[in-house]
């Protein structure tokens, strides 16, 4: 991993010459506001000192956590941003609603086997014993489906057969 570069000003005799602001700043690409490198000049030394704290305040703050990442989960981070965008969704709710469907499925046991469960529960009548068994095995492609992810669509479907 490349050293972090420093951030100090720098005085710039030729650009003074030119009447221009002497003092310049190279902003890593991580610390820029344009996440490409940068170059800012200032006029006085206190001023290139005033953003050099600010830049280091924002290092500090989220610079550990920000090169930490790979470049590679940066990619998927910049991608999953693209793909919500349109749709103005937030990342992390969306990160938050898809864990709580994750658990959700982790949790969820296959269709027959809750049936099967509910069969069990309390002894009823024998007639209607074997109504509930007829609808159980009459949607035998619902067996295997977890019992969170039935749902009116995929219950229509069955139907169709």
């Amino acid at each position: 991993m490349p050293a972090n570069p420093s951030l100090e000003p720098r005085f710039i005799l030729s650009r003074e010459t030119q009447g221009k602001a002497p003092w310049c700043l190279n902003i890593p690409p991580h610390l820029s506001e344009t996440g490409r490198e940068q170059r800012l000049f200032f006029s006085t030394k206190k001023a290139a000192a005033r953003d050099v704290l600010a830049l280091q305040r924002r290092q500090d703050n989220f610079g550990v956590s920000l090169n930490a990442m790979t470049p590679a989960r940066i990619a998927l981070a910049s991608e999953a941003f693209n793909l919500i965008d349109p749709l103005g969704l937030d990342l992390l709710v969306v990160v938050r609603d898809g864990i709580a469907v994750h658990q959700q499925r982790t949790v969820s046991i296959p269709f027959l086997e809750l049936f099967n469960q509910y069969l069990g529960l309390k002894e009823r009548d024998p007639e209607y014993m074997k109504a509930l068994c007829w609808v159980r095995d009459r949607y035998p492609q619902l067996h295997k489906t977890l019992a969170c992810e039935i749902t009116p669509k995929s219950s229509r479907r069955c139907s169709r057969l």
